[in-house]
């Protein structure tokens, strides 16, 4: 019974705590910094892009203009540091970090059980592959996000 009686306590405290003005306001806060956030982008995902899924995550201010971070690929993807490295870009820019084909989360996802010769004759990665996938998800993040 003694249990019951300090939850009832603490459950009677908090209501007496949510009566003052000062706590209302502070719950006005949380509202106003809810409504903030409808404005964040915050994506991570793969999507399909020329036949294969593709990594990438969005981050950054609806409203500001769109960045596409080319890493140094293909096999060197800075993904894993994108947030460390351009958490900062967020405040002037839509960050988006794709790990393009044959690198990083998309790699990972994509990759045959064995690396072989004949596998990699059969499914070259070229320049003009790698200039198509770029095309192709700008295009998909300009109708996404609504930029022109």
């Amino acid at each position: 019974m003694q249990g019951r009686g300090g939850i009832f306590s603490a459950v009677v405290l908090l209501f007496i705590l949510m009566s003052f003005p000062g706590t209302n306001s502070a719950q006005q806060n949380i509202v106003y910094q809810q409504t903030d956030l409808l404005s964040y982008i915050s994506h991570e995902k793969f999507v399909l892009i020329n036949g294969i899924e593709q990594w990438m995550t969005i981050k950054g201010e609806r409203s500001k203009p769109l960045v596409v971070f080319l890493h140094g690929g293909p096999g060197s993807a800075l993904s894993p540091y994108a947030d460390h490295l351009y958490k900062s870009w967020q405040a002037d820019f839509i960050i988006v970090q794709w790990d393009q084909r044959a690198t990083g989360r998309t790699y990972g996802k994509t990759a045959p059980d064995e690396l072989s010769p004949e596998y990699l004759k059969s499914n070259p990665l070229t320049l003009e592959q790698m200039t198509d996938d770029g095309i192709v998800l700008t295009e998909y993040l300009i109708k996404q996000l609504g930029k022109t």
